[in-house]
């Protein structure tokens, strides 16, 4: 005999209601540098779709003609998807550390493309200042899973430029 009945206690059942379910739909991709793109977007139960996360590997050559290579870039956006997938992401820094980035796309069932551009402002060699840019990148990517997110490992020796959930912009070496 149940125990509950044993000590006149009703047996109950209890009905828990479906969590919410959002799916998550991750993208990898290259860019025209041959670099890493990926990000996921999230599709609400609704049939909403916003961008969860991005991160974007490139490479910044300078006025001065030299390059920096091992640059990420990671931040966590909730930018809508417009009704026909597209979507523009722009992040301006000032400080003593400049920066601009832009991601402009479109993304459809099984695959994205869109274009990447990263500009920052740094000092050359004799302390003078300069531009850094990675002109304007394509980018593809396709899908390879839906589901519950993971957690995104970043390659060792890169320079990440995270914006973090206060819009200030990190910087950190792997």
């Amino acid at each position: 005999m149940d125990s509950r009945a044993e000590h006149g206690r009703n047996a109950g059942v209890s009905l828990a209601a479906p969590a919410l379910a959002e799916r998550r739909i991750s993208f990898r991709g290259r860019t025209s540098q041959d670099e890493q793109v990926r990000f996921e977007i999230l599709k609400r139960d609704r049939g909403r779709r916003v961008i969860h996360r991005q991160l974007v590997f490139f490479t910044l050559t300078c006025d001065d003609g030299s390059s920096t290579d091992d640059w990420g870039f990671r931040f966590p956006s909730r930018e809508r998807l417009a009704d026909d997938g597209s979507f523009t992401i722009e992040e301006t820094f000032s400080g003593v550390f400049g920066a601009r980035v832009e991601m402009q796309g479109l993304v459809r069932w099984a695959s994205a493309d869109g274009t990447f551009q990263a500009d920052a402002a740094g000092l050359n060699e004799e302390g003078e200042p300069q531009l850094c840019t990675t002109g304007l990148l394509d980018w593809t990517a396709h899908r390879v899973r839906s589901g519950p997110a993971r957690p995104w490992a970043t390659p060792g020796g890169v320079t990440m430029l995270q914006v973090g959930r206060d819009g200030e912009l990190r910087v950190m070496k792997s």
